[in-house]
C-alpha cells in the first residue's frame, strides 16, 4: 500500500467482525490498488466514479473477484453506464 495515504494491511485485517457482522468496503483506484484489496480478502469493493470508466480495472475486477462490487456511477453519462455493464466487458455469473 502506498506509504502515508493509505492504511496498511494488518490494520485492514482487523477491522472485520464476524461476531456483529461488521465489514468494510474500500474503493480501488488503480489496479494495484484492487489487487491488494483482493488479496487481503475483501467480500466488498468499491470503484469511485473517477475510476468507473477504467476498462483495465473493471476487466481485473470481473474476472478476479467474486464478492461484492458496488460500481458509483456518479459522475457518468448514461452511455457510459451502459459501457460499463456491456455484457461484452462482465465475466459470466455476474
Amino acid at each position: 500500500m502506498r506509504v502515508g495515504i493509505e492504511i496498511d494491511k494488518k490494520w485492514c485485517r482487523g477491522r472485520k467482525s464476524k461476531k456483529k457482522k461488521i465489514e468494510y468496503m474500500c474503493s480501488a483506484w488503480d489496479l494495484t490498488s484492487l489487487k491488494q484489496l483482493i488479496k487481503l480478502g475483501l467480500s466488498h469493493i468499491k470503484i469511485p466514479s473517477a475510476c468507473n470508466n477504467n476498462q483495465e480495472l473493471l476487466t481485473y475486477l470481473f474476472k478476479n473477484f467474486s464478492g461484492y462490487c458496488h460500481i458509483s456511477l456518479g459522475m457518468t453519462t448514461k452511455l457510459e453506464e451502459e459501457e460499463i455493464f456491456n455484457p461484452k466487458t462482465l465475466s459470466p455469473g455476474r
